[in-house]
């Protein structure tokens, strides 16, 4: 499906093949820092912290050019969001690790592994529902609400 998708992207003016050829580059570094964090143990290793610097300032520089790019065009995208800030608080902490000779706790020991916003679409599912039958009318909209998404 994605070849068909990107198929005038031959046809695209430099700009435009630049700017796609930078996600690309973003992507592929997000994918290998958090293949790298997943992969680890609770401590990670010399290798395994090197690879998060390394591939996490490939992510940083990629996802900089995207924005400068698109800036430049006046294209809303690549704007820089919280999350960023807080990747950029991740990369700085194992850096000041490792420059000190610091053992690093792997950053998922950190994190939470569900949506953020989850707690937000459950209540949104019980606003308009009774008290007394608040919990199996919430959980049946959410089953609702999951089954079309998938």
């Amino acid at each position: 499906m994605l070849p068909e998708k990107c198929a005038d992207l031959a046809l695209a003016d430099d700009e435009t093949k630049t700017l796609f050829h930078q996600i690309l580059v973003a992507v592929k570094a997000a994918n290998h820092f958090m293949r790298t964090m997943y992969h680890a143990a609770l401590w990670l290793s010399v290798a395994e912290r090197r690879t998060l610097i390394e591939s996490g300032h490939h992510f940083i520089k990629a996802f900089k050019k995207c924005a400068e790019i698109c800036y430049w065009n006046d294209l809303t995208r690549f704007k820089y969001q919280p999350k960023k800030h807080m990747f950029g608080e991740v990369l700085y902490e194992i850096e000041f690790q490792e420059r000190h000779d610091l053992p690093s706790p792997n950053p998922l020991c950190w994190s939470t592994q569900q949506d953020e916003d989850f707690v937000g679409k459950i209540c949104t599912f019980s606003k308009s529902v009774s008290i007394r039958t608040i919990h199996e009318r919430t959980l049946g909209r959410y089953q609702v609400a999951l089954a079309a998404m998938l």
